[in-house]
């Protein structure tokens, strides 16, 4: 089925959209440790900046571009997977909002 095709090619090149931002997402800099990231948004549309490039450690894939998901520890074999910039951020507490 073309569905298998299509979920077996994102699980095996990840459909990495690292490095260039693509329709969707937008380039920035962080205002505290001036690294680049990718702003993008999560499934439930709330706001969250990404690490521009890809890291074994990751927890977030791109769904589509400037969408990003939580990925589950058993999902991730063989996934491109990004960190969001405030698990690498040495400032991250300054930018964090209260709930």
């Amino acid at each position: 089925m073309k569905i298998d095709r299509l979920r077996a090619e994102i699980r095996t090149q990840g459909r990495c959209y690292g490095a260039a931002p693509r329709k969707g997402q937008r380039m920035a800099k962080c205002r505290s440790c001036g690294a680049e990231m990718h702003w993008a948004k999560t499934v439930n549309g709330k706001p969250i900046p990404m690490d521009v490039l890809p890291t074994p450690d990751g927890t977030y894939a791109f769904k589509t571009p400037g969408i990003v998901r939580y990925v589950p520890e058993a999902e991730r074999a063989g996934m491109a997977l990004h960190t969001s910039h405030f698990a690498t951020c040495a400032f991250a507490d300054q930018h964090r909002r209260d709930k």
